[in-house]
């Protein structure tokens, strides 16, 4: 019965897309009406049809149920983090690290008491409704990395974070001798985290190049993102979550973690686990109030290759908030560009 359901769906779907239709579905799926060979595409449609599905509703094999967090320790860090991915906003033009890249900020704080180097990032460029539909998604190689790919423009403009805040990391390191239990976080609101997050792989890769089988050298990578877009697909959600150790934070219905939009065909973009929602029955106005954020692990799309998205979280509302995107989150609130 259950096959005769999904064939259903499937050709559902294929011939509406083949007379030009947009599919309405709950989910993020986005129809195209200038196919020339729509035919072509039935066994694709099959394919993916496990995933076109999940707009109707169902729900995804081997996804685990999300989980309020009460761990004030989690709590505390979001917190923390939040305050630092809000200093770009407030930052003057100028700051240490000298960027070339237009409309992104990037500072770092040293905290060698506690053995903590803390980058934050954020984007002036305004990222509204009309411009995400008007945006030219890109997704290219990223290096060898076996299927993984990644946005090109987002990709490019990272890089000068990183050869930028290399340079104060070793320092920090020359200076404070804080080799072993060493914690570097990288954090970012909306753009700003796509580019954090992108630094902090390619330092990440660079310096267990530098100092691999060093025992003396111990150092964590911690990425924290508030309303953070899909950045790349899954085989690179799977490589980025081997690496680091991430936190990447929605609010509500927020519209920019529902961007770029999933694709019917070739649903490339994919988040990357681990995502903490807040809930809409959340009161984030206060940091000591009780707010429910849940932990929403990914589920399996097939052996080894999980999909970073719980559809009982960000992914279960239709993310058509623009004003969810500048928080609270946990008592900060981003400025509107």
């Amino acid at each position: 019965m259950m096959n005769l359901i999904l064939l259903f769906l499937s050709l559902s779907v294929f011939f509406r897309i083949a007379h030009g239709e947009t599919p309405i579905l709950k989910g993020e799926i986005v129809g195209f009406t200038d196919l020339k060979r729509p035919y072509s595409l039935f066994p694709k449609i099959l394919k993916s049809v496990e995933i076109v599905a999940e707009g109707f509703g169902k729900k995804p094999k081997n996804s685990q149920p999300k989980s309020i967090i009460t761990n004030p320790a989690t709590l505390s860090l979001l917190a923390r983090m939040a305050k630092f991915a809000e200093k770009p906003y407030l930052s003057p033009r100028g700051n240490r690290l000298g960027l070339e890249v237009p409309d992104v900020v990037a500072d770092f704080e040293e905290l060698a008491l506690y053995k903590e180097f803390i980058i934050f990032v954020g984007s002036r460029k305004r990222m509204g409704p009309q411009e995400w539909a008007s945006r030219i998604p890109s997704l290219q190689k990223y290096k060898k990395i076996g299927k993984a790919l990644v946005d090109g423009e987002w990709l490019r403009n990272s890089v000068d974070i990183a050869l930028k805040a290399q340079r104060f990391i070793i320092d920090f390191l020359k200076n404070t001798n804080a080799f072993v239990g060493l914690k570097i976080y990288f954090t970012g609101h909306g753009l700003g985290g796509v580019y954090a997050l992108l630094a902090a792989v390619q330092l990440k890769e660079t310096f267990s190049e530098v100092f691999r089988g060093d025992p003396n050298i111990s150092i964590e990578w911690i990425v924290v993102t508030f309303g953070e877009p899909r950045i790349g697909n899954a085989y690179f959600a799977k490589y980025v979550n081997s690496l680091l150790t991430l936190y990447r934070v929605t609010n509500k219905n927020d519209h920019f973690p529902h961007q770029p939009k999933i694709h019917p065909i070739e649903p490339e973009y994919m988040h990357h686990e681990l995502e903490y929602w807040i809930s809409d029955d959340c009161d984030c106005a206060e940091i000591n109030g009780e707010p429910k954020i849940y932990k929403c692990p990914g589920y399996n799309i097939k052996a080894s290759l999980r999909y970073g998205e719980n559809p009982e979280c960000s992914l279960s509302t239709d993310g058509s908030s623009t004003t969810a995107h500048f928080g609270p989150y946990f008592g900060t609130t981003f400025p509107v560009l």
